[in-house]
């Protein structure tokens, strides 16, 4: 996205996510390090609040024709372009080389995390080079791996119909069907993820 918001001209404003921006990276070192290429500002101004909007869900893949001649034509009518996603919205082949750096930059030295979380990385590596060996895991759990494994054990009520709702919007992959499953089997022979606490049980239980 800070790509295309330099294709477009805009201000980027830092994305909302399940958590907040700020939790998971360095904020102001974000907005300092693109600030010579793409203005970024930390919320919508006040004076913009009730300005007109254009929600726009970017088309996968495209180039720089794309935002240069579609998507500014939203400028003419509204104040606001809201990108609805923001995954794989800007195609890797044919961009002109400042901005394919720009997209470098913005990956490899405007994001860092914020210094709680650095903090926390530099203890687990000198622990990790002080204990000897160690074994590092990869716990990528959210909502749309649990969803798509339709797995309910060991969440609540409330958790297990939220993953059924979201299962539902899942339906138009041919690989999914509308069961949930409640099956310790299921767990034991790998076919669907483990909840984190369950990991944690089965490393205790073994080592």
């Amino acid at each position: 996205m800070v790509a295309v918001a330099r294709i477009i001209n805009a201000t980027l404003v830092i994305p909302e996510l399940d958590n907040h921006f700020s939790d998971v990276f360095d904020e102001d070192h974000f907005i300092n390090v693109l600030a010579n290429d793409v203005r970024v500002v930390k919320k919508l101004p006040k004076e913009l609040a009730t300005a007109s909007k254009s929600k726009k869900e970017f088309r996968s893949w495209s180039g720089v024709e794309y935002y240069e001649e579609e998507i500014t034509n939203s400028w003419l009518n509204h104040q606001i372009i809201q990108a609805s996603k923001s995954d794989s919205r800007l195609a890797n082949n044919y961009l002109h080389l400042d901005i394919q750096k720009l997209r470098c930059r913005a990956c490899y030295e405007a994001l860092r995390f914020a210094p709680r979380i650095e903090a926390m990385g530099k203890l687990l590596v000198d622990r990790m080079r002080s204990y000897g060996p160690y074994i590092a895991l990869h716990l990528r759990f959210e909502k749309d791996m649990l969803a798509f494994s339709g797995c309910t054990q060991e969440l609540s009520p409330a958790e297990a119909e939220e993953l059924r709702i979201l299962r539902n919007e899942m339906l138009t992959l041919a690989v999914l069907n509308n069961q949930l499953i409640f099956l310790n089997s299921y767990i034991e022979q790998s076919f669907i993820y483990m909840m984190p606490e369950r990991v944690l049980r089965f490393f205790r239980e073994k080592f």
